[in-house]
This record gives structure tokens, sequence and C-alpha cells, in this order.
């Protein structure tokens, strides 16, 4: 059993996004992974072309962190994998030794570095579960049998903020999905209630944000899916200081009231804050 499945059947699951790095050197990186070990977090989670901006590939990174015993959660989108690649890359995956997957659709390709990319639509979502949920029984959905079989454990997203997306989350659990993750919550309450008309039992990761500056916010809150609270975005006008610190305490307070009810955070990979990921790890833990 992975780290990730036990902490989050305590209830005590803390798990850091990083961003791979923008070429192939790795050094730095890797530093900063090591420098958040004894805060004992859970597991590093390893993002794939976040808003499809070009990095170094997940399972590349999450390969050498696995090597040095560092637990991983590496993100697996699947719209710019035809079915071939799909397969052939989860199969790879685990042979590196990455046993935790959190799969999701990924950003439009055309809507990052490379406007003319193409968008791959081979499987949907609910489909990719499917087939990974099969390589754990060792076949594959064109029915060939493997000569080994996998043991992922199986991750998939949400958006709490979206009544639409209650069935679909519903039909993701049905599909055989370990665990969720949802949005960045600044809003404890919407995420309760979401997860109590869900009906489902399941592993819940809450996603948390802090900023660094009011260039990082503005940002933010123009991403699709996500809602920042006015108060939040009010905080803009007193300057780059008065963001960080509001924004942390912000989040700290709104994991203090998730604790009550989700089996782990989720911290965005946008924190690089030291402090506040110990903070996180501290109250959510207690």
């Amino acid at each position: 059993m992975t780290k990730l499945r036990k902490d989050l059947e305590s209830r005590k699951a803390v798990v850091l996004e990083t961003l791979p790095p923008r070429g192939p050197k790795r050094m730095k990186y890797m530093e900063f992974v090591r420098s958040m070990l004894d805060i004992e977090l859970t597991c590093v989670a390893v993002t794939d072309m976040p808003m499809a901006r070009v990095r170094v590939s997940p399972w590349a990174v999450g390969h050498f962190l696995e090597s040095e015993g560092i637990e991983t959660l590496v993100h697996f989108s699947r719209i710019s994998r035809n079915i071939l690649r799909t397969e052939g890359d989860l199969l790879g995956m685990w042979m590196l030794g990455i046993k935790n997957v959190l799969l999701l659709s990924g950003d439009n390709p055309k809507e990052g570095d490379y406007k003319n990319c193409s968008k791959i639509e081979d499987v949907n979502t609910m489909e990719l579960i499917k087939l990974v949920k099969l390589l754990n029984q060792g076949t594959d959905p064109a029915g060939n049998k493997l000569n080994s079989s996998t043991g992922f454990c199986v991750g998939g997203v949400f958006n709490h903020r979206n009544k639409a997306e209650i069935e679909r989350t519903r039909k993701k659990l049905e599909a055989g999905v370990d665990f969720l993750v949802s949005q960045p919550v600044f809003d404890p309450t919407s995420l309760e209630k979401f997860y109590n008309q869900l009906g489902e039992e399941t592993h819940v990761l809450a996603s948390i944000a802090m900023f660094r500056n009011t260039r990082q916010l503005e940002y933010f809150s123009s991403v699709p899916g996500i809602e920042i609270p006015s108060k939040l975005l009010s905080s803009i006008e007193k300057g780059d200081n008065y963001v960080r610190e509001y924004s942390a305490e912000y989040a700290l307070s709104v994991v203090e009231k998730l604790k009550t009810f989700v089996d782990g955070i989720y911290i965005v990979g946008i924190v690089r804050d030291r402090d506040f990921i110990a903070g996180v790890t501290r109250i959510f833990r207690s």
C-alpha cells in the first residue's frame, strides 16, 4: 500500500504540488523538493504541462523522485495523447516506480505554447479511468493480456462550485477512482455542500493556495473554474506584502475548517513558501 493510500485512510494526507522544470536540468527542482522533506509530506505531486506550457514530462521527474525514496503523485493528461501513447506511457510509468496517478483531461494544447498543436480525443476521462483499472487487472481495452498487472492508486479531479459536476463525479467513482482532488477551496462550506450532495463515500483531497504577490493573485483569478472571494481580491489594492500575508492567513483558516471533513490537503504548485507549507501540515494534522 502506498503512503498516499495510508494517509488518506487515516485522514492525514498532505500533498505538495510541483511544476517540472522548463528544461533538462533538474538540480534546482530536486533541491527544492529535498528542502521540504523534513515537513513530512505524504507525497509530491508533479504536474503534466499545466496551461499547455512545455515542461519536462512528469513521469521523468517522478522517476528521479521515486529513486530517492520520495513518493509521487504524477498527473496524467489525456488530451495530448492518442490511445497507443496513453497505454504505453502508463505502463512505462509503472515500470519506473510511479504508483499514484491523477487522471485529468488536461489544458487545451491550442491555448499554450503551440497554437497549431493537435487536441486528441481518443479517450474521454471515464474511459481513461477504466483503462488504468484494466491495466491493474493485467489486461487492456484491446483485450491484450499483459505480462504483469499494474497496481496504480488512481485519482480524479472535480470542481465543487459546479452543480453539474456532481453527476460527472459520481461517474468517476463508478469508473473506479480511489480518491478525488478538488479545485482550490476558498469557501469550505461550498466543498462540504458538494460532498454531501455527492452521496458517495470517497477520499477527498481539498486544494488550497496562497499568493506571493498581486500579479499572481490577479492571474489566478482569471483561470477558468476558480472563484476567488471579493475580500481576497480587494487585498490587491494594499500591495504585494499584504497579499502574501493575508492570503496565507486566509488559507490557513480554511485548512482549519476543512480538516473536520476531508481526508487530505493538496497544496497547489504556485506555493513555494516553506513556513506556509509547514503551517498547513501542522494545522491539518493537529
